[in-house]
């Protein structure tokens, strides 16, 4: 029953609103068709044919009131004079036929003509109306973020670069803003969601450009795409195509060797121990030093030395340095537990002795002239094993950047596909805060945020996405991440209209109410993120340009290289 009054009542409501409406349009469309015939009428009608008009009307009604034909009558003649005359000839006298017939058809035209444009004001009255109200309806932007169509953000950025005679990279199409590579970019999405395309897109662009990148290449998905085996460096101990690399030509100063143990050797989270993996830092940078000090070393005399090695010889090693109270002859079992550790992540290095001449990060880095790529891959069955490895390698490369001199015209891009696969990098936070005046360009790509977390923990995530200012947001099945990056786009501050409607027993009672309310509220809700399909996406741009939403289509690539291919012949050193 409940239903059937509100339905009835709205329905009766909305009747008497359109009536109400109706007759206002109606009054309107009258009077203005009358204001228009009497116009019409004034202008084409001169006054004497008016008043023989007139004066034939009042003939007429003298004959419908009895008078007779002789009846006399005054009327004045075009020159003012006055004469009589009866009503039968005047009624029947020709000009005054040619002056009635001139006026009605006068009249019947204005009258046309009131009707067409009555029905054109009334036309345009509906359209105001229905504008009027579709605007009430609409939201109304007041601050914050905004999206717009991935066209005209493309126009605004080609038009604001051409100002400034800048061309730029491209990010899912979109140009980015001039000078703006090198302020970083975050990638997030599930698996299958589109990261790789457009990654594959821009170290496609950057190819061309003949630039520089560092490129971490998890499941080597970019390695068969766009690894030339002729100018490129592919860094894996287990792939044949590593050249030699030796840690002693990244470092020669404990504090060189400081930073490699930091990445080398992760923290294992707050509730841990600490003990063991500060010590084991200690002991493999003091080793390192004391071995560059003496002027022969290498990877495979620093393996032997902390993994097979006596303890006694250890010792010797680092005597005098601050690892001596590590390997303290009188606690060997601390000693034996520090090396423990340690060894779990030395094991990376094992395969490290390759042929040829020896490949070094920093010397890269360093090179200006270099106009090739480096590659850093790994395999899903591999990457236990290689994770340390692989860590201390981008943290070499980043530190080495940050050592530069300051250059506008250098470009290094540092692309980390799925950077949670890595230990937390100690200098990330620096590289992605300091790396613009040196030429570098961050991309990092991710599945879940949890991941990121995980690694550098709530704080140590937070400013790693803060610190990238494009963002580039695939669908994610994660309420968490789907929230996250809800929030990193932004939120829109907007002006709307509520309508509410009343009811009763009387037609008094009934009514419409409109009210104003300001809103903050997010620009794409989570549950948007999450329902996103496939190479679509949400695309942040730094300089407050709108957010834009983007569909990639997949490109067919050609494989120019393997992804993988094993070094059968290398044992290891040991």
């Amino acid at each position: 029953m409940r239903q059937f009054i509100r339905g009835g009542q709205t329905s009766l409501h909305a009747i008497r609103m359109i009536k109400q409406i109706l007759t206002v349009m109606m009054q309107w469309g009258t009077w203005f068709g009358v204001i228009f015939i009497a116009y019409y009428a004034y202008s084409n009608i001169d006054e004497y044919s008016f008043y023989i008009f007139c004066m034939y009307l009042m003939a007429q009604v003298l004959l419908f009131c009895g008078a007779g034909l002789d009846k006399l009558i005054n009327v004045s003649n075009p020159d003012g004079i006055l004469l009589q005359v009866k009503l039968n000839d005047f009624i029947y006298y020709p000009s005054v036929l040619n002056s009635k017939a001139k006026i009605i058809l006068t009249l019947i035209t204005g009258v046309s003509w009131a009707l067409l444009l009555a029905l054109f004001v009334i036309i345009i009255v509906v359209i105001i109306f229905a504008i009027r109200g579709k605007k009430l309806g609409e939201t109304k932007f007041i601050r914050g973020s905004k999206i717009d169509s991935e066209e005209n953000i493309i126009s605004q950025i080609q038009k604001d670069n051409k100002k400034l005679n800048r061309s730029s990279y491209k990010i899912c199409n979109i140009n980015y803003p001039a000078d703006t590579e090198s302020l970083h970019t975050i990638i997030t999405g599930g698996s299958g969601t589109g990261k790789s395309v457009t990654i594959c897109d821009l170290i496609d662009q950057i190819k061309k450009k003949n630039e520089r990148a560092i490129i971490y290449d998890k499941m080597g998905v970019f390695t068969q795409y766009f690894y030339d085996e002729n100018k490129d460096i592919l860094l894996n101990p287990l792939d044949s195509r590593m050249p030699n690399w030796d840690i002693f030509k990244e470092g020669r100063k404990t504090t060189d060797f400081d930073m490699m143990a930091a990445a080398l050797i992760p923290s294992v989270g707050s509730s841990s121990d600490p003990f063991w993996v500060n010590t084991s830092r200690i002991l493999f940078a003091e080793s390192c030093a004391a071995l560059s000090e003496r002027g022969d070393a290498s990877n495979e005399i620093l393996l032997k030395k902390l993994l097979t090695d006596d303890i006694k010889d250890v010792a010797e090693l680092v005597k005098g340095t601050p690892a001596q109270s590590i390997i303290d002859l009188r606690s060997p079992k601390t000693a034996l537990s520090v090396l423990s550790v340690l060894s779990t992540y030395l094991r990376s290095l094992k395969y490290s002795k390759k042929q040829g001449d020896n490949f070094s990060i920093r010397d890269w880095v360093n090179n200006d002239d270099a106009k090739n790529m480096l590659f850093i891959t790994s395999r899903g069955d591999q990457h236990a094993t290689l994770k340390p490895l692989i860590s201390t390698w981008i943290e070499i490369a980043i530190n080495s950047l940050l050592s530069l001199e300051q250059s506008r015209d250098r470009k290094i891009w540092i692309i980390l596909d799925e950077l949670p696969s890595l230990h937390s990098l100690p200098s990330l936070q620096a590289g992605l805060a300091e790396s613009r005046q040196f030429g570098g360009a961050f991309v990092l790509s991710l599945q879940l945020m949890a991941q990121l977390r995980d690694i550098y923990g709530r704080d140590g995530a937070e400013s790693v996405s803060g610190l990238c200012r494009t963002r580039v947001v695939f669908g994610s099945p994660d309420e968490d991440t789907a929230k996250w990056c809800s929030n990193s786009l932004g939120n829109t501050e907007i002006e709307e209209f509520k309508e509410g409607l009343s009811f009763g027993a009387h037609e008094m009672r009934d009514g419409v109410n409109l009210n104003v309310s300001k809103t903050m509220r997010h620009l794409v809700l989570p549950s948007e993120i999450m329902n996103l399909a496939n190479l679509n996406a949400y695309v942040k741009l730094a300089n407050n340009y709108p957010v834009a939403k983007i569909k990639l289509e997949y490109v067919v690539r050609d494989k120019i290289a393997s992804r993988f291919i094993e070094d059968s012949t290398n044992k290891g050193y040991f």
